[in-house]
């Protein structure tokens, strides 16, 4: 784990996600954004294909993320839709689900059977009733409305999607831990909208993209 960029509102590591939440304390962060990056993750320098491997991973983040997420707060996962069907039990088992989300995505080529174009956000808190849950009128768990953006890497949640996790799930100040970082919407948003946050990837060309959208606002 390294320190590879800081900033008067928050820290981006070049790390593993499992080896940044070992220096994290218990119950500490305000909200969690997850977005597993099942295309690319990467154990020991080789891709993960083998879900008994991934499986193992996903439980050891859900452990994790319990153990570090402050008490009625909020985790919001990202999962691709066969990944949510096979893996989501770890966190439906641990945390209390507050909403299954389909949010519309790019058209999404699958090497199995039909192509796909939605992404599933599931939204969960440690604890029920969640004490900081901010309504946004009219919303609902479908949404349709979310452009992706400039492309900064190629797997990225859409700026619309992270401003509404914030909005709904924060406030000035809290402390927002972004899991998988990669080309930096999260980070670049919790600045923004003056959230202090952790952020962590392996890959550094992508924490490259974030610093100079930090530094440089592009």
């Amino acid at each position: 784990m390294k320190l590879y960029f800081e900033n008067k509102l928050g820290k981006i590591y070049h790390s593993d996600i499992l080896d940044l939440t070992k220096e994290i304390e218990n119950e500490s962060i305000d909200c969690i954004i997850a977005d597993y990056p099942f295309s690319y993750l990467i154990k020991n320098n080789k891709r993960i294909t083998n879900d008994e491997i991934l499986e193992t991973f996903i439980f050891d983040t859900a452990n994790e993320f319990y153990r570090i997420l402050k008490p009625y707060r909020i985790l919001a996962v990202f999962w691709q839709p066969i990944m949510m069907y096979k893996f989501s039990k770890h966190f439906s088992n641990k945390f209390d689900v507050l909403n299954i989300i389909c949010v519309k995505n790019i058209i999404r080529w699958s090497w199995k059977y039909l192509p796909y174009h939605y992404n599933i956000l599931m939204l969960v808190s440690k604890k029920r009733p969640p004490k900081y849950w901010n309504r946004i009128k009219g919303l609902t768990d479908l949404w349709d409305d979310c452009a992706r953006g400039k492309l900064y890497h190629k797997e990225q949640i859409s700026p619309t999607v992270v401003k509404r996790i914030l909005e709904m799930t924060t406030k000035e100040n809290d402390l927002v831990l972004d899991a998988f970082t990669g080309g930096g919407n999260v980070v670049v948003l919790c600045q923004e909208m003056k959230r202090r946050f952790i952020g962590c990837d392996i890959n550094l060309e992508a924490l490259k993209t974030t610093k100079e959208r930090l530094l440089w606002k592009i």
